[in-house]
């Protein structure tokens, strides 16, 4: 039980907090007009937060930045019920221009993603394709990925974190930034 506690402690350090700050970040470039570093660090919190998602429900995360390809179908292992097929922008964020009724298949959003962000279009080697709703696409695909960076067999209140996120799909396990506390 003490090398669960001492991994999941290393996971959250190593890959929740990082993702964390990176989907922050990426907040700060999108509203600064920042594209290419958007891309960069919308795929690197994507990577994390599945990477994380992976290690704590006891698979092992591949060293590779090809999440969309590699760690997303193992994710969708571990619990396709809390992974939808398609993903959209939240609800609560009505975009003008965009029709809210359709959707994109949260693979091919997720791939978009990690090619947007590939090194290769970081050093401008290659082009990036963003589209106006894309800071909601990422809110939606950090939101569902956050909530699986956690032992989905534990428990909550006794019942395991897998089932009340299935009866809850707005709650969040947790959501702090501890790692952006300059006491820490």
């Amino acid at each position: 039980l003490r090398s669960r506690r001492i991994l999941e402690r290393d996971v959250i350090t190593f890959f929740v907090e990082p993702a964390d700050n990176d989907y922050l970040t990426t907040r700060l470039l999108w509203n600064y007009d920042r594209l290419r570093a958007f891309c960069w660090s919308s795929a690197q919190a994507l990577e994390k937060y599945i990477k994380a998602a992976l290690l704590l429900n006891g698979k092992s995360a591949k060293f590779s930045h090809n999440f969309a390809t590699l760690g997303y179908p193992e994710l969708k292992e571990i619990d396709k019920d809390l992974l939808p097929e398609t993903i959209s922008i939240p609800e609560t964020r009505p975009f003008t221009g965009y029709d809210s009724k359709s959707k994109e298949s949260t693979v091919g959003c997720l791939m978009r993603f990690q090619n947007n962000g590939a090194p290769s279009s970081r050093y401008g080697e290659s082009g990036f394709l963003i589209e106006s709703h894309d800071i909601h696409l990422l809110d939606s695909l950090c939101f569902m990925l956050r909530r699986l960076c956690i032992n989905l067999e534990s428990l909550h209140n006794g019942e395991p974190w897998r089932e009340v996120l299935r009866l809850n799909p707005k709650i969040q396990h947790e959501f702090h930034f501890d790692s952006l506390d300059p006491r820490r």
